[in-house]
């Protein structure tokens, strides 16, 4: 029941144990829902951050043999030239 404090009119408000019990549900469902989303979400992130981690240490690992096989073949042509 809802009193206002003027003198408008009184709204009562009356439901069922049904009807109670569903928005009960339904709150807990959408709450549930977004923590799980949030969870999959931080999850996701997290593998990315992994993933791009890998990426950035291979990537370094790659330039570290683009120097070693620049240096075989400057070695080698020296080699050929002398």
């Amino acid at each position: 029941m809802f009193i206002p404090h003027s003198e408008k009119r009184v709204f009562n408000l009356q439901l069922n144990t049904f009807a109670l019990l569903f928005v009960a549900v339904i709150t807990v469902a959408v709450v549930g829902g977004f923590f799980y989303l949030a969870t999959v979400f931080t999850g996701n992130e997290r593998l990315a951050d992994e993933t791009g981690t890998r990426l950035r240490e291979a990537e370094a690992s790659l330039e570290q043999v683009r120097r070693e096989v620049g240096e075989f073949l400057q070695v080698y042509d020296d080699l050929m030239a002398g």
